[in-house]
């Protein structure tokens, strides 16, 4: 009995002690006391410690620098999209850093999970991404939660078009308090010891020309494998998305349904600042909520500040003393509209876009344009009233089209392209009668480039809008332009000029060849016994060169 007593005794104080080593995960708030989500990223390597390397169009490329860019932009879009979240780099520079370090760093942070971020090689051939995991005997919720994690991204980077080569792990012969072998990479193991979830997702293969051409190529290839990654956690760990916040919440105006970001924000914001457009109530625009004719000559009635009150009605379905009855006769006696017949105005009726245009174009005096616009694919939908007054409108900046290269001047407005319009033409009249001046600028006064190279060279008021001018050269076959691009094709001086509103910009450009600089990648270094790392010549292009 006493020696049953006692193996008890024995098995409870070794759980005590098992329990008592187990590492204790801290909760994190922000400052108004919310939990906080503490994500740790690795950029693999770093310093001395490249990683993998492989040239690909003359241009060395090291891993230990795209871990970085990629971990960089996860952490941006993990801050960018989602609330209560903290992201940290285990590095922030191109330093050598311990695998314990790195395993410190999350500790110390309070990480609730742990992603370190590579890319593969082999021998050319290989491509796709490979999530390295725990093998899960030891904690098996910690590799349950890793392996959720590695598995969401893996789709996530699938869907870019990446080879999915699923989760793998491996052990070593030692072993863990539970018995069972350890896993032997150092970031897992040390995940596992500490009780935080992680692992290493392997991006892509560096060696492999497809998927460097695919995936590693540019920044914005770059980035969409860090917003892969970022999605797969989000997922996982139960990101709270960070909504966007209303014209409301900021104090632009009183509506909730306007929402930052939104292509309709500013003009929404501007035709209620000027008393153009109300909302349908007091804290409600209807950016979606169809226009009607009642609701646009009202529009220019107050654009107008006019005070008429008409004695009568001219149409039979115009109400007396209605909140639009005096804006219906002011725009008839004002040559604005006829009605839809001599006696019906029809109030309640949808606008679609060339009748709100020819509105406007009769309101600004009816100013001719200098060309048709027949570049639209849909030109010929316009009707033949409205064909002057829709050139003008694409002329003076009111129509942009649509990115499918279509005008749509049959489609009905709703109360965001409603303000949207009437904030370009009332900006446009206050211009064209003198009481706003635009206040243009040069994107560049004085350029030195290289041939080969290019810029871009706008003219921009105060309002961000750019200006299509002519750019005219002093000189021949040193740039090239097409639209606002300014490519150098030769060496030498030449002066860019261009007018805009009785206003001149020059630009001054000279292109001369190209010296390289060279810069040594290391010049202090301490490695121990055994260890190596690669010393090259390396020019601002990225380029080694071949030296003794």
């Amino acid at each position: 009995m006493k020696q049953k007593r006692s193996n008890r005794m024995l098995a409870l104080m070794l759980a005590l002690v098992m329990l008592l080593a187990l590492p204790v995960q801290a909760v994190s708030y922000d400052e108004e006391g919310n939990t906080v989500t503490v994500v740790v990223l690795d950029p693999g390597h770093g310093g001395i410690d490249t990683g993998t390397e492989a040239e690909h169009d003359g241009i060395l490329l090291e891993e230990s620098k795209l871990n970085w860019k990629i971990a960089d932009y996860c952490r941006q879009y993990l801050e960018d999209h989602y609330r209560n979240v903290r992201v940290l780099l285990t590095r922030e520079e191109d330093v050598k850093m311990s695998l314990d370090e790195r395993i410190d760093f999350a500790v110390e942070a309070g990480a609730d999970y742990l992603l370190s971020i590579h890319l593969n090689s082999s021998d050319g051939r290989a491509k796709g991404a490979l999530a390295l995991v725990p093998r899960g005997k030891y904690r098996p919720e910690q590799a349950e939660a890793s392996i959720a994690t590695a598995e969401a991204i893996l789709l996530h980077l699938e869907a870019l078009g990446l080879t999915n080569r699923g989760t793998s792990y491996s052990t070593n012969t030692d072993r863990y308090p539970d018995g069972s072998y350890k896993d032997s990479l150092a970031i897992i193991r040390g995940c596992v010891q500490n009780n935080i979830p992680g692992i290493i997702m392997e991006q892509a293969f560096l060696d492999n020309k497809s998927d460097y051409v695919n995936y590693l190529s540019s920044d914005e290839k770059l980035a969409a494998l860090g917003e892969a990654n970022a999605l797969g956690l989000a997922e996982t760990l139960g990101l709270e998305e960070r909504l966007p916040s209303s014209s409301a919440e900021l104090g632009d105006t009183p509506f909730e349904d306007v929402m930052e970001g939104t292509w309709f924000y500013d003009s929404v914001t501007y035709v209620w600042e000027q008393g153009l457009m109300q909302g349908i109530s007091g804290t409600t625009f209807g950016p979606a909520q169809p226009a009607n004719r009642a609701m646009v000559v009202t529009l220019l009635y107050r654009m107008d500040g006019s005070d008429y009150l008409p004695d009568g009605c001219s149409f039979t379905d115009v109400v007396p003393d209605s909140w639009y009855h005096a804006p219906v006769e002011w725009a008839l006696l004002n040559g604005i509209t006829t009605g839809v017949s001599e006696t019906e105005f029809a109030p309640a009726r949808n606008v679609i876009r060339e009748q709100f245009v020819t509105f406007l174009h009769r309101y600004a005096g009816k100013p001719e344009p200098t060309a048709i616009p027949e570049h639209f694919s849909d030109w010929t939908d316009v009707s033949r009233y409205a064909q002057t007054a829709m050139a003008w409108a694409v002329e003076a900046g009111l129509l942009t089209g649509y990115s499918d290269g279509t005008v749509r001047p049959l489609r009905e407005l709703n109360r965001a392209e409603l303000a949207v319009l009437m904030h370009r033409f009332h900006r446009w009249y206050l211009h064209d009668i003198g009481e706003l001046v635009y206040e243009w600028t040069a994107s560049a006064t004085e350029v030195a480039m290289h041939p080969g190279e290019s810029f871009e060279l706008t003219l921009t008021n105060q309002y961000g809008e750019t200006a299509d001018v002519e750019w005219t050269m002093d000189a021949e076959g040193i740039v090239e332009m097409d639209g606002t691009t300014v490519t150098a094709v030769g060496v030498g001086t030449v002066l860019l000029s261009a007018e805009k509103d009785g206003q001149w910009f020059d630009c001054y450009v000279e292109v001369t060849e190209k010296v390289h600089t060279w810069t040594i990648s290391h010049e202090d270094v301490t490695i121990k016994v055994g260890e190596s790392f690669n010393l090259r010549l390396r020019n601002e292009e990225g380029k080694t060169a071949d030296v003794e």
